[in-house]
C-alpha cells in the first residue's frame, strides 16, 4: 500500500544512474569556467510586503512599524528567533502599532513582523541586482510589465512609483462661465456626468468652486460614489482632476454637455476628449515574479555540486548562452545519457577577468573533496594545467587513499595531430603530458579526446535570454563531456564505448578520415569519428597505450576501481575493528570478504569468470587467487593481494581468402 500524498504538496523523484545505484559508480565531474553572475530566475514578491526587526518594550510588548499597515491578520506574521508565531500572536493597536501577546513574549528572543503597507511603492529583492531580466506577473515571464514606464529600478528595489493615474491641470482661474458653465465628464470607465459649475461671481468663478462642484457632482453619483468625490483639487491657480484608479486602466473622458460647453474655457481643448495613465503594477497583496542576476557567492567556486537532471544544473549555473562552458558542458553530458553530473566551477580569484594557473589548480584541488566522483573532464587545454590534473589524481590513486578517478581531457579547436616530438600537438599531449611511470597507480586513467585531423566540433546551443540559435566551434573536452555522460549509463559498466554514438554535434564538422583514426589511437588518443552522419566512438583508448593492454582499454581500469572499491567497502564494513582470535582464521575471514564480492561482480557481468590454463571456466581459487596475510612489522596491519580477470571488447578480427580451392 504507498503513502497517502495530500493533494498540492510537490513531490519530485530523482533518477539516479545504473552505476550510482551500485555502489556510487559512476559520478563524472566536470571542471570548467562558468557564469560569475547566478540567475535568479523566478523570485516571488509580494506587492507592498515589507519586514521589520522590531524593537519591543519589554513593559508594553510594544513595537511601532517603520510604515503604516493595512491591518490585515490575514497577511501579516509575526516571527520569534526566524519561527512562525502565527497571526494570532500579537495584536494591532494601530496602523503603526503592534502588541506582542503574552505567551508569545520571551524578552530575550529576537522579533520580526511581516506585513502589506498599502502606501509603499518598492519591493525589496533578496538579493544584489545586477542585470534584471524580467518583472513579469507568472513564473514563466507572461504578462511582463515594462521598465521605465510601469517600474524602474533603484539599487536593489523594484519601485512603482512611475505607474500614474490620468490627471489633467485646466487653464488657471477664475473663469468666465457665464452663460457657459457645464462640462460632461466620466473617469475610469464609467458612464458620464453632467457637472453644472457656479459661483459667486458667475464670471470669476474660482478654482475652488469649480473643484467642488465637480466632486459633488461625481460623488453623488451611485456609479462613482466617496471614491471620487475628492477627484479634483486647487494646483496653482487651476484645477487638477485626477482618477481613482492608477495606470493604463486609468483614464478621464470630457463629453460634449446637452448644452452651455466650459469643457474649452477651462481645459483648453474642445470636447469630445480623453486623458489616459500610464503604467501597471501588481495590487498592494498581489504577488508578482522577478529574474535577475546577481553576484555569484563564493561558496559555490571550487566544490563539488551534483546535479540529476539539466533543469536543476540550469537553475544552479545558467543560464544557457555562449559564455558559459559550464553548462553547454553538463547539457552535453545529460544528452548523452548521464543522469548525475557534477560540477566544480572555477573561480577567477581576483576578479580581473583572466583564469590563470592557481585558479585552475585550487578547482582542481576540490576534487579531493569528495571520494564519490569517478571521472573527471576539465574544460582547459593549457598543458601544465592537465600535467597538474594528472598529478592529483595519480596521488589520490595512491594505496593510501584509494581514491580511483579517471580524468578525460581534450585539445584545442583544430590543433594538429604531430608527433611526439612537437609540442602542443595531439600526440605529443597523449605521448608525454598524460604520461606516468610504469609502476604509477595513475596509469591507464588519463584519456585524451579527438577527433580525425583537426578538430573543431560544432554545436548549435540556444540562449536562454534571447531564444536564438548560437552555433559553436569547440575545444574537444566538450566530446569528453558527452563521452563520460554516455560512459555513466552503460550497464554493466564494464562494457565497452566501442560504436557507441555521442550526440549533441554537427556531424558534419567531424571528420570521417578513418586513416587519421587509426594513426591518433595507435598513439593513445580516443577517437571520435563520423560514421554515415554518426558521431561513433572510433577505438577507445587511454593515453596508456605503449603498455600494457589491461592499462589501455579505458573499460578495464573501470572494473579494477569499482571491484576495488566494493572490495574497500565490505572490509571496512565487515573486518575492520574485529579482535581476531586466531590468525589463521581471521585470515580465512578476509580471503572470504573478497571472494564474495568478485564472485558477485562476476555473476554481473561486471568482470569475467576466471578460466584455467586451457581456457576453460573455473571457480575462484581462495588459496591462489586471493592472498592475505599479517604485516611482519606492524601488527594492526594486514595486507592483501587478489586477481581477477577482465572483460575485453571484441575489436579486431582477421580473416585469409582463398581461391579456387577448399579449406582443409
Amino acid at each position: 500500500m504507498g503513502t497517502y500524498v495530500k493533494p498540492g504538496v510537490y513531490v519530485s523523484q530523482q533518477y539516479l544512474a545504473s552505476g550510482v545505484a551500485n555502489a556510487g559508480f559512476i559520478i563524472p565531474v566536470i571542471i570548467g569556467k562558468g557564469l560569475s553572475t547566478k540567475r535568479i530566475w523566478s523570485e516571488l514578491m509580494v506587492r507592498g510586503q515589507i519586514t521589520d526587526n522590531l524593537t519591543v518594550d519589554v513593559i508594553t510588548r510594544r513595537a511601532t512599524l517603520s510604515e503604516s499597515s493595512d491591518q490585515k491578520y490575514q497577511t501579516s506574521r509575526l516571527y520569534r528567533d526566524g519561527n512562525d508565531m502565527g497571526n494570532a500572536s500579537f495584536t494591532y493597536i494601530d496602523n503603526v502599532t503592534v502588541e506582542i501577546k503574552s505567551d508569545y513574549y520571551i524578552p530575550t528572543s529576537t522579533y520580526t513582523f511581516s506585513y502589506l503597507a498599502p502606501a509603499i511603492k518598492t519591493d525589496t529583492v533578496q538579493n544584489n541586482l545586477n542585470l534584471l531580466i524580467y518583472v513579469a506577473g507568472t513564473p514563466d515571464g507572461s504578462r511582463q510589465f515594462k521598465q521605465g514606464i510601469d517600474f524602474i529600478v533603484s539599487d536593489n528595489k523594484i519601485d512603482w512609483s512611475t505607474v500614474v493615474a490620468a490627471n489633467i491641470t485646466s487653464k488657471d482661474g477664475p473663469f468666465d462661465l457665464d452663460p457657459d458653465n457645464k462640462i460632461s465628464i466620466a473617469m475610469d470607465g464609467k458612464a458620464p456626468v453632467a457637472v453644472t459649475i457656479t459661483g459667486t461671481t458667475q464670471g470669476a468663478v474660482t478654482a475652488d468652486e469649480v473643484a467642488a462642484d465637480i466632486n459633488s457632482a461625481l460623488g453623488a453619483d451611485p456609479a462613482y460614489g466617496a471614491a471620487y468625490n475628492a477627484v479634483a483639487v486647487v494646483s496653482g491657480a487651476g484645477v487638477k482632476l485626477t482618477s481613482v484608479l492608477l495606470g493604463e486602466s486609468s483614464r478621464i473622458n470630457f463629453y460634449v454637455p446637452t448644452s452651455l460647453d466650459a469643457t474649452n474655457i477651462l481645459f483648453n481643448f474642445t470636447a469630445p476628449h480623453y486623458i489616459l495613465g500610464t503604467g501597471s503594477k501588481p495590487a498592494i497583496g498581489d504577488t508578482y515574479y522577478v529574474r535577475y542576476n546577481t553576484t555569484r557567492s563564493s561558496d559555490e567556486y571550487n566544490k563539488v555540486r551534483l546535479f540529476f537532471g539539466l533543469a536543476e544544473a540550469m537553475y544552479a549555473i545558467g543560464p544557457m548562452n555562449a559564455d558559459n562552458d559550464l553548462l553547454i558542458a553538463v547539457e552535453l553530458a545529460f544528452m548523452n545519457g548521464g543522469t548525475v553530473i557534477g560540477v566544480i566551477q572555477v573561480e577567477d580569484a581576483d576578479s580581473d577577468g583572466l583564469y590563470i594557473e592557481t585558479d585552475w589548480y585550487a578547482a582542481i584541488e576540490a576534487i579531493r573533496q569528495s571520494t564519490q566522483i569517478t571521472e573527471i573532464v576539465l574544460l582547459n587545454t593549457d598543458v601544465g594545467i592537465m600535467a597538474y590534473l594528472v598529478r592529483v589524481i595519480e596521488d589520490e590513486a595512491s594505496l593510501l587513499k584509494n581514491h580511483f578517478m579517471g580524468a578525460y581531457f581534450g585539445v584545442a579547436q583544430d590543433a594538429t595531430i604531430g608527433d611526439i616530438d612537437t609540442s602542443g600537438t595531439i600526440i605529443y599531449i597523449a605521448a608525454n603530458t598524460l604520461q606516468v611511470s610504469g609502476q604509477s597507480q595513475g596509469r591507464g586513467r588519463y584519456v585524451l579526446i579527438s577527433t580525425p585531423d583537426s578538430p573543431a566540433p560544432q554545436r548549435t546551443i540556444t540562449d536562454s535570454d534571447t531564444r536564438t540559435f548560437i552555433t559553436l566551434i569547440l575545444d574537444t573536452p566538450f566530446l569528453a563531456a558527452a563521452v563520460v555522460g554516455a560512459l555513466s549509463t552503460i550497464s554493466p559498466i564494464s562494457n565497452s564505448m566501442l560504436r557507441q554514438q555521442i550526440v549533441g554535434f554537427e556531424s558534419t564538422s567531424i571528420s570521417d578520415n578513418e586513416a587519421s583514426a587509426s594513426y591518433l589511437a595507435s598513439n593513445g588518443v580516443w577517437v571520435l569519428i563520423n560514421r554515415g552522419g554518426r558521431i561513433v566512438c572510433f577505438d577507445p583508448v587511454t593515453a596508456d597505450s605503449g603498455g600494457e593492454e589491461i592499462f589501455s582499454e579505458p573499460n578495464v581500469r573501470i572494473q579494477k576501481d569499482y571491484l576495488a572499491n566494493l572490495i574497500r567497502t565490505r572490509l571496512d564494513n565487515y573486518v575492520i575493528g574485529v579482535m581476531p582470535d586466531d590468525l589463521n582464521d581471521f585470515v580465512h575471514e578476509i580471503k572470504y570478504h573478497i571472494g564474495i564480492v568478485i564472485e558477485n561482480c562476476i555473476s554481473n557481468k561486471i568482470i569475467a569468470p576466471y578460466i584455467d590454463t586451457i581456457g576453460l571456466t573455473r571457480a575462484i581459487d581462495l588459496m591462489n587467487d586471493v592472498k592475505a596475510y599479517r604485516d611482519t612489522t606492524s601488527k594492526t596491519t594486514y595486507r592483501f593481494v587478489y586477481s581477477f580477470m577482465a572483460r575485453y571488447v571484441s575489436k579486431r578480427l582477421y580473416g585469409q581468402y582463398i581461391i579456387d580451392r577448399s579449406i582443409t
